[in-house]
């Protein structure tokens, strides 16, 4: 116990210093003395997933979901991982729970509806890309995941409108007349 809170410690002040190669060794070490430490799969997954590592991540948060179903932010980050690796089977079922509220967060719907297209699901993805698009009229970020989301399905017709809107929003938006044009 005294080595786990130890390397735990270690590992939180290693992250508060922006260390996360030293923080994700410092978990680690912790977790080989008390797997059950309370909250290190928490710890040890977020730094996981902030460094980029998804693959790392995917196993503590895994296991933090499991444990603790309502922590909404290691489900978010973990299937985000699923999604970055390419595992999109486990992305829509570590999402689905959070299915109804997914639109407040436009790149976690994003990466859910393509999710479920790369699943050929298309049909369970068209509804979530046209909640996204509906609630996204004034903000061009989100309205941008949207109209890919469309584009993407092949509905290319309402993508190239949805990319103006995004245009009329916000002029200098990368990409956005390049899609209208592949959209065309």
């Amino acid at each position: 116990d005294i080595l786990a809170q130890s390397f735990n410690n270690l590992g939180v002040i290693a992250t508060q210093n922006n260390q996360l190669g030293e923080a994700i060794e410092r978990f680690s070490s912790a977790l080989t003395w008390k797997p059950d430490f309370p909250n290190l799969d928490r710890n040890l997954g977020i730094v996981s997933f902030r460094s980029g590592q998804f693959d790392k991540a995917i196993p503590p948060l895994n296991r933090q979901v499991k444990s603790k179903q309502n922590d909404n932010l290691a489900r978010r980050m973990l299937a985000a991982s699923y999604y970055f690796t390419g595992n999109f089977a486990k992305a829509v079922e570590t999402l689905k729970p959070l299915e109804t509220s997914l639109t407040d967060d436009a790149e976690l719907a994003y990466f859910y509806g393509i999710s479920l297209i790369q699943l050929k699901r298309n049909q369970e993805a068209i509804p979530m890309f046209n909640k996204l698009a509906l609630i996204s009229q004034k903000n061009p970020e989100s309205l941008f995941y949207a109209a890919q989301g469309f584009m993407i399905l092949g509905d290319y017709e309402r993508a190239a409108k949805e990319f103006r809107t995004v245009i009329a929003l916000a002029p200098n938006t990368a990409k956005a007349n390049y899609f209208i044009g592949q959209s065309l």
